[in-house]
């Protein structure tokens, strides 16, 4: 089996990885996308945990999340998100996602 891993470029400001898996025996190839994510979700639990839950949600901008590209567009093929706002806001306020969210309460 002829099988090659390359790494084709390094993001290191995204932390991002894109390798080139090729398997000559077959003749085919796989292009594979790696994100280390621990950086944003540090940065997340940080400030979630800095942010004072009795602040109000007064005014028109407030950062409640810090979501990786590759996650972001993850959700835009798996959901409806990109044609319904409310699609965002239930996974914002998924348990399962909260490593994205830089804010207590309900988006």
């Amino acid at each position: 089996m002829a099988y090659k891993t390359s790494l084709l470029k390094y993001d290191p400001t995204l932390q991002k990885a894109t390798w080139l898996h090729h398997d000559a025996d077959e003749g085919r190839s796989v292009i594979q996308a790696v994100s280390d994510t621990t950086i944003i979700e540090e940065t997340n639990k940080a400030q979630f945990n800095a942010t004072d839950e009795r602040i109000g949600w007064k005014g028109s901008w407030h950062k409640v999340a810090s979501v990786p590209t590759a996650v972001w567009w993850d959700w835009m093929e798996k959901t409806e998100m990109g044609k319904d706002r409310r699609a965002l806001k239930k996974l914002l306020n998924d348990p399962d996602q909260r490593v994205w969210r830089t804010r207590p309460g309900r988006v």
